[in-house]
């Protein structure tokens, strides 16, 4: 099994090859000591006491602020009231074609 904790040559070709990357030895030496800088900045995250303090998925409460659907029938008299453009009961619009 890979320790992630420690970043060497082999994982950083492992993950060149998934990536389909080709990086050569500066650029690997580069890549190495930013990625060690990386993993060394979240080690100080996880040492930080969060007791029994719940995660938080969001910063603020959930609410549903939408209003409760009503459905208010309509009858196809209504729909023409507001149009010249019917034809048997149904809104008539340009042809397309």
């Amino acid at each position: 099994m890979v320790d992630f904790q420690k970043v060497d040559a082999s994982l950083l070709d492992r993950m060149c090859s998934v990536a389909k990357l080709t990086l050569n030895t500066s650029e690997k030496k580069k890549f190495l000591a930013e990625m060690s800088e990386i993993l060394a900045a979240f080690g100080t995250v996880e040492e930080a006491y969060v007791g029994d303090t719940p995660p938080a998925y969001h910063p603020t409460a959930v609410e549903n602020i939408w209003r409760d659907d009503t459905i208010i029938k309509k009858s196809k008299l209504d729909i023409g009231k507001n149009t010249n453009a019917l034809e048997d009961g149904y809104v008539v619009g340009p042809k397309l074609v």
